[in-house]
């Protein structure tokens, strides 16, 4: 029987808020201030009570997990000045260091903090506050993501294909795109004194571009394929990857799979078209401004951050080797959550709403 998928989404209560929402909560509140607390619990129909709770252990405990029953409170981390001027040393040296690095570098410098253990909240109101540090960012968006056409495409790929093809983003869709990696890639924000820009000295203007080509599902990560291409990713490319991932269905008996991309021309070249039309897989083409409800690209950001954690990293074969290397991060539980996220943006596409 063919599953369809509702526009409606059950209630979640306080005790079963999944690790996985509460990460992408915390991030997209507080950490990149896309959404407000009171569009979080409609996005994630959570009570509002909630999403103050979830924020309130991550700002007062750096906690992000839900809190085991009993046990003994851990004494709480006291920063001294010297700890602010080493954090100042690291900061000056390269403003690109996440809060994790950060700890794991004062940890190592003072072993008492490792003992004690440091939070991730307490170390951002370090920053902030006695320090003087500030995270900046930039924000793109598209001009005609919420035109009426745009609205109106949403509310027909919820509404009717979906159900019509019975296509479900949890049991039958593999979500693939290709992205390409700069050799200078640094983080878009970084740690500066206020008043004062963040500046990163890259080793050249011309860099190599890397591409990565990329596959998950509701069930984790289904292949990967990291190499230099120069000139760019090519429809043949596409297909004999596209094609590995159909292979491998295929010699476990999967049932036909829909193969959920975006409408770039390397997508849809004669010779991609032809791979599907000999196979029982289908394509899922999204139509501009949808990144949103394709997981894969939470998946491409995830890699991104783990990339610039080494921002002074020189030479191509060494990217992508540290590239490869970050894919085995990408965990199961990680997927799941990303097409969680995009099946979230359902309800509004169904209701015809803006989605920023």
């Amino acid at each position: 029987m063919t599953r369809t998928l509702s526009s409606q989404t059950h209630k979640t209560t306080k005790k079963e808020i999944p690790s996985n929402i509460r990460e992408l909560i915390i991030e997209q509140v507080v950490m990149e201030r896309k959404i407000s607390q009171a569009e979080a619990a409609r996005r994630y129909n959570i009570p509002r009570t909630s999403i103050r709770n979830i924020l309130d252990a991550w700002y007062n405990e750096g906690r992000i997990h839900a809190k085991p029953r009993g046990g003994k409170r851990k004494e709480v981390t006291k920063f001294e000045d010297k700890h602010g001027r080493y954090i100042q040393e690291l900061l000056d040296e390269d403003c690109t260091r996440t809060l994790d690095m950060i700890k794991e570098e004062l940890q190592a410098k003072f072993p008492e903090l490792a003992d004690k253990g440091i939070s991730a909240s307490g170390l951002w109101r370090l920053l902030a506050e006695r320090i003087g540090f500030t995270l900046k960012r930039t924000k793109a968006v598209e001009e005609r993501r919420n035109s009426p056409e745009t609205i109106e495409q949403r509310y027909d790929y919820v509404v009717k294909r979906l159900p019509e093809r019975g296509i479900s983003y949890e049991t039958n869709c593999i979500f693939v795109d290709e992205a390409g990696f700069n050799a200078n890639l640094i983080r878009g924000q970084g740690y500066s004194k206020k008043g004062s820009a963040s500046v990163v000295v890259n080793a050249s203007k011309r860099a190599v571009i890397i591409s990565i080509l990329a596959g998950i599902s509701y069930h984790g990560v289904e292949d990967v394929s990291v190499k230099i291409v120069k000139g760019g990713t090519t429809g043949s490319i596409f297909k004999l990857f596209v094609y590995q991932i159909m292979k491998k269905l295929d010699e476990t008996n999967a049932g036909p799979h829909f193969f959920v991309m975006d409408n770039a021309r390397i997508h849809t070249t004669p010779e991609v078209k032809d791979l599907f039309k000999n196979s029982k897989h289908r394509m899922c083409l999204l139509p501009s401004y949808f990144p949103f409800l394709n997981p894969i690209e939470e998946c491409f950001s995830k890699l991104k951050n783990l990339v610039k954690r080494q921002p002074h990293l020189r030479g191509a074969r060494n990217l992508v080797q540290h590239i490869q290397k970050c894919t085995h991060e990408v965990t199961q539980q990680n997927c799941k959550g990303w097409v969680d996220h995009s099946i979230q943006f359902f309800p509004d596409c169904t209701d015809r709403k803006e989605i920023y």
